[in-house]
């Protein structure tokens, strides 16, 4: 292990290719805070050379491969993990944390802490105890967005989206936000703003009453939402451009196969729901719903109220007489499928997926279109 010091005169740690275990033990009051580790255990506390000194400054640890854990000190640290799935505890101070790749878990305490995140790193868990801080993605400071369509979610200037998943708040399901409450970490959340580009965006309302026959410059029907009618069997279809579809109650069928980066809020009833092609973003709302991202990189969620007793009997992103519950199928591209609090399916299909079940008893499958 190599020591020195960095620019900002903090002693800096280097770990090894192996899984370390590194601890700043001591804290401002001069109270021991070792927890033991297996692999590599520093106890900077106890050096007897110059170095110590120097650790009021804080400790810069660098992790590099393996699944370290790194644990700071009292006073501000700069935690980096490297590669693999680390875990990283700055304790006390302002630290600076920054996961690599690999899924890490980032835990902030007292203090204003910085969590930093770059394209690729994998998926970081956050826990900050007090709220303090903020997350540096792809070198910029996160602030929340405005309200996307459902109340649950969220976009920024920039197109990250936020979504509440009960658990705690999801970023571009990259990040997972523990416990997350309104402003914690420099991020709050608003109300619904109106669409900018209105001439390729189109709002496609289900529950009417009737649908006025005329078309629009893209070639897509014209809804009158004043004449809603609750819970209609309604079949709605995108058009060319990002959409925002909104089926309503009622056993809906929602077909987006002509591209675009559709929002779609499936509502209430036992709905089916094609993004194809497209980032889209699909949420399954209350009961039981089968909802297929299509190609592209798609985010998919079950609502947070199901509770199922079977799975799906019959596949192919068909329905059998089993199914209970939420399925949520990503297909080609990389995808994101966030189950809620009960017993859901996911399948990835191709591409690199992250697949979380949240709570409940799921049945997970990466490479699979079906589940037999």
């Amino acid at each position: 292990m190599t020591k020195f010091l960095d620019a900002d005169n903090k002693p800096i740690l280097y770990g090894t290719d192996q899984d370390d275990s590194i601890f700043g033990t001591l804290s401002r009051a001069g109270i021991d805070r070792n927890k033991g580790g297996t692999k590599t255990i520093v106890d900077i506390g106890r050096f007897d050379n110059p170095l110590s000194g120097w650790i009021q400054n804080g400790i810069h640890y660098i992790g590099g491969a393996g699944n370290d854990t790194l644990v700071g000190t009292d006073y501000d640290d700069k935690l980096l993990g490297g590669d693999d799935n680390d875990l990283l505890d700055g304790l006390s101070g302002n630290d600076y944390l920054e996961g690599g790749k690999g899924n890490d878990r980032l835990v902030g305490e007292d203090g204003f802490d910085t969590y930093v995140y770059n394209s690729g790193d994998g998926f970081d868990t956050i826990l900050d105890t007090d709220g303090q801080g903020n997350i540096l993605y792809n070198d910029v400071t996160l602030t929340g967005g405005s309200q996307y369509g459902d109340s649950r979610v969220h976009r920024d200037a920039n197109k990250h989206l936020y979504v509440d998943v009960g658990q705690g708040l999801m970023i571009d399901g990259n990040i997972m936000i523990k416990d997350y409450q309104s402003g914690n970490l420099n991020l709050t959340m608003t109300g619904a703003v109106a669409a900018t580009n209105p001439q390729t965006t189109l709002d496609i309302v289900g529950d009417l009453a009737s649908l006025n026959s005329g078309t629009d410059a893209l070639g897509n029907i014209k809804t009158d939402p004043s004449q809603a009618e609750a819970n209609r069997e309604d079949s709605l279809y995108d058009s060319p451009g990002n959409d925002h579809i909104l089926s309503g109650g009622g056993n809906d069928i929602i077909t987006a196969l002509r591209g675009g980066d559709d929002l779609i809020e499936a509502g209430s009833g036992q709905d089916k729901v094609n993004g194809g092609a497209g980032n889209d973003v699909i949420i399954g709302g209350a009961d039981n719903d089968i909802l297929a991202g299509g190609a592209n990189d798609d985010r998919l969620y079950a609502d947070a109220q199901i509770s199922v007793a079977d799975a799906i009997t019959a596949g192919n992103n068909q329905t059998g007489s089993g199914l209970k519950g939420e399925w949520l199928a990503g297909e080609s591209g990389d995808d994101t499928l966030i189950g809620g609090v009960g017993n859901d399916v996911l399948t990835g299909g191709g591409g690199n997926d992250l697949l979380i079940g949240g709570a409940g008893d799921d049945d997970i499958s990466g490479d699979a279109n079906y589940v037999a």
